[in-house]
C-alpha cells in the first residue's frame, strides 16, 4: 500500500529502502514492474536492496561492499559484475 501511495502522485524522486524485502517472488515482480513504469513519468527511483533480482530492474546499479564501490552497471546497459534480469519460466 505504501508503494502505491508513493507512486500515485508521480513524484520526481522516490526513495525505496528494501521495499520488496517481505514479499514473495510473484508480488515482487508485480511491484518492480510498477516501479519500472514510473520511468514513463520521469520519476527517479533510488532503491536499496540485497536482492539481485530487484536490482536487475534498475538502469544504473552501484553495488557497495564493506563501505566501498564494488561494481557498477551503467546507464548504457553495460554490466560490470551483475547478471542480466532473471526471466520467469
Amino acid at each position: 500500500m505504501q508503494i502505491a501511495r508513493a507512486l500515485a502522485c508521480h513524484p520526481p524522486v522516490v526513495l525505496a529502502d528494501e521495499s520488496t524485502g517481505q514479499l514473495d517472488h510473484t508480488t515482487t515482480t508485480l511491484v518492480m514492474n510498477a516501479i519500472a513504469k514510473t520511468r514513463d513519468f520521469g520519476t527517479t527511483m533510488v532503491i536499496v536492496t540485497h536482492d539481485d533480482y530487484v536490482a536487475s530492474y534498475c538502469e544504473r546499479i552501484v553495488r557497495l561492499e564493506d563501505g566501498s564501490v564494488h561494481s557498477v552497471k551503467g546507464d548504457d546497459g553495460t554490466s560490470h559484475g551483475f547478471g542480466e534480469r532473471m526471466r520467469d519460466a
